[in-house]
């Protein structure tokens, strides 16, 4: 949230916190989460959380129209970070709530893509079941490709190149799948990768006005821009892993490239 505050971008803005994140942790806090990721990761680690975040979505939707945040056919654009990102393409390809603009940051690209990076980071072998087969299928977004690209919403991949969790490769794979459907429609300029040079996984935010770097609140919880009203939604959670200057010039500009693409697909 602090590493991409968007002011620039107006509209309605709403931050969600993932499911099992934050004040929706389980009772045992991560120790917890972490037991539910060495017994399945799968179907009790990226189900509940990128799954459920998008079928979320709806809830929130309504929440904001009752509150008179927003109006019938106000635009909904979604950021999300890592999970978060995840969850935005699994929104995009459920269409539950019609998606107008969209932004992911090193996502995720489905379960296989987790499962992967679960396995790299643990040297542990994850054990597929036909259940989660069949999750894996379901939230692949480059099979799903046809689904998310319809009514071609304005998509705006960015992944760092040096990210060692989320290889970028695999933003790339999805953006060729993607691109002959905006072709086709005449839209391309509609759909943009952008691989960022020197980015890893996590994005330090921004220092502060004073000039001390600020604490990040992991920008993938949920947000949702209400712009003529947009409201945004499911980001990830991650914190920086350094703070330094170059880590926090990367975020102001990735702030600003961001805002600039919400602002253009209004």
């Amino acid at each position: 949230m602090r590493a991409l505050p968007l002011d620039e971008v107006p509209a309605v803005k709403v931050y969600l916190g993932l499911p099992l994140f934050g004040a929706r942790q389980l009772a045992g806090g991560m120790q917890e989460l972490a037991r539910r990721q060495q017994e399945d990761v799968a179907l009790q680690v990226f189900e509940p959380i990128v799954m459920g975040a998008a079928g979320e979505l709806s809830k929130v939707v309504e929440a904001l129209a009752k509150g008179q945040c927003m109006r019938t056919g106000d635009a909904v654009a979604l950021v999300g970070f890592s999970a978060g990102g995840a969850s935005v393409l699994a929104a995009l390809a459920e269409r539950r709530v019609p998606i107008d603009a969209a932004v992911t940051l090193n996502a995720s690209t489905g379960l296989s893509d987790s499962v992967a990076a679960y396995e790299r980071a643990t040297g542990k072998s994850y054990e597929w079941s036909p259940r989660s087969r069949a999750l894996a299928s379901r939230s692949d977004a480059a099979k799903r490709s046809a689904d998310i690209a319809r009514n071609t919403p304005a998509l705006l991949m960015i992944h760092g190149q040096e990210d060692p969790m989320l290889p970028a490769e695999n933003a790339r794979k999805l953006y060729d799948v993607l691109r002959p459907f905006y072709a086709k429609a005449g839209v391309e300029s509609r759909l943009q990768l952008s691989v960022v040079p020197g980015l890893a996984h996590s994005i330090a935010p921004p220092p502060a006005a004073n000039g001390t770097p600020q604490a990040s609140g992991g920008i993938g919880s949920p947000q949702s821009l209400g712009g003529k009203r947009r409201p945004q939604s499911p980001g990830g959670n991650g914190s920086p892993q350094s703070s330094g200057g170059s880590d926090s010039r990367i975020a102001e500009a990735l702030n600003q490239q961001v805002a600039e693409w919400l602002r253009r697909s209004r």
